[in-house]
């Protein structure tokens, strides 16, 4: 039994109802949703200014971030500036429907910060970006059901999560990022995610460049790409612990492969580095294959257009099982102090999809933690 489910069922025991939670959870959204705001319409009639105060200062999520706003409004303005034109930058709402973490991304509800209102308060901007991309690509389809129009969108929003970030340098529960997504239709090729993949890059590598001019010091860039369907493969053919995996994401001494004794590379400059036998051995041709295809029609432009920076494949990625569907990349860099640190994540996901019941559909989602970059870069 989970620690959540001890609790719960401590409140059902002592309240004397012990089947409450299936009762309300069989309860129609709008009726649940009646109950609740009475509820908390009881309870604040007797609040008083201290119980705010008191509040304020001890709830982790509603302390103010330690940053003067300016900083994080001027990175946001670089990046802007930088962005390319055929993006459409959108303010989003703070809340999205419930659920949407969840379904989408396969993130745990407990994590994200639900409303009485069927409504949830964003916890990542990538889910809205989604819906959004959803949203277009299906106006587009209805004129023309082969529609391969793209769909690039960007936001900078401030997100809300409920997992302890304490062990994790710079991390904060609330936090703002920079986000960009592109959205399409499959059409052969790997073209979708040749284009799609280069712009992503160039665009995070060139704002970092941009934020040099502005006092930032990002020494050591390292882009990482990779497939998370290899550690999908390993877990299906040789029995690894998915939800141990799933929790050792955010732990930096865990080695997968050491762990399970898998004769794999960490990460290798290029593809060819892999063994065919290897490949053959856990069954990984189809991840390898599209690696190879980036690293050769997108990765060798980039080592061009960017000589100072090292591009690695790394093969024991674990951080996005459950969330992306297959191509990824990470970009690192080390900051004055000589700590090294995670600022871009992305990669393909199956979002779309999903909201639209289509496989054709393809969505490639990344975002830069512009707080972390004011707070330890600048």
């Amino acid at each position: 039994m989970s620690k959540t489910d001890t609790i719960i069922a401590r409140i059902t025991r002592d309240i004397n109802l012990e089947n409450m939670v299936d009762i309300l959870s069989e309860l129609p959204p709008e009726d649940l949703q009646s109950l609740l705001l009475y509820i908390y319409n009881q309870r604040t009639h007797v609040l008083k200014p201290s119980d705010l105060m008191q509040q304020y200062r001890q709830s982790r999520f509603v302390k103010p971030c330690v940053l003067d706003q300016r900083k994080i409004v001027a990175a946001d303005h670089i990046a802007f500036k930088i962005l390319p034109s055929t993006f459409t930058a959108i303010e989003f709402s703070p809340v999205i429907p419930l659920g949407t973490n969840s379904i989408l991304a396969n993130t745990s509800q407990k994590n994200v910060l639900g409303t009485i209102r069927n409504n949830e308060v964003l916890a990542d901007p990538t889910s809205a970006l989604a819906l959004e991309c959803a949203l277009r690509r299906t106006v587009l389809l209805q004129g023309d059901p082969k529609n391969i129009g793209l769909v690039k969108l960007a936001t900078s929003s401030r997100s809300l999560r409920l997992q302890s970030f304490d062990d994790i340098p710079g991390f904060t529960p609330h936090f703002r990022t920079f986000s960009i997504a592109s959205a399409g239709r499959d059409t052969g090729s790997e073209v979708f995610e040749k284009v799609t993949f280069l712009e992503h890059v160039t665009f995070y590598l060139n704002y970092l460049n941009s934020l040099a001019n502005e006092g930032y010091i990002t020494n050591h860039i390292t882009v990482a790409f990779s497939d998370i369907r290899i550690i999908e493969k390993l877990i299906e053919k040789d029995g690894l612990d998915r939800e141990q995996i799933g929790r050792s994401t955010q732990k930096v001494d865990f080695d997968v492969f050491k762990n399970y004794n898998i004769s794999l590379p960490h990460s290798v400059l290029s593809v060819d580095e892999v063994s065919r036998e290897l490949v053959s051995t856990y069954n990984l041709n189809k991840p390898i294959e599209l690696l190879s295809i980036i690293e050769e029609s997108v990765i060798t432009k980039l080592r061009k257009q960017f000589p100072l920076v090292a591009f690695a494949v790394e093969l024991n990625r674990i951080a996005g099982i459950g969330y992306y569907s297959n191509l990824c990349f990470k970009i690192s860099a080390q900051n004055r102090a000589g700590t090294v640190f995670p600022l871009v994540d992305g990669g393909y996901t199956n979002w779309t999809q999903k909201l639209m019941n289509s496989k054709k559909e393809r969505l490639l989602i990344s975002g830069i933690g512009t707080e972390l970059l004011c707070k330890l870069f600048k």
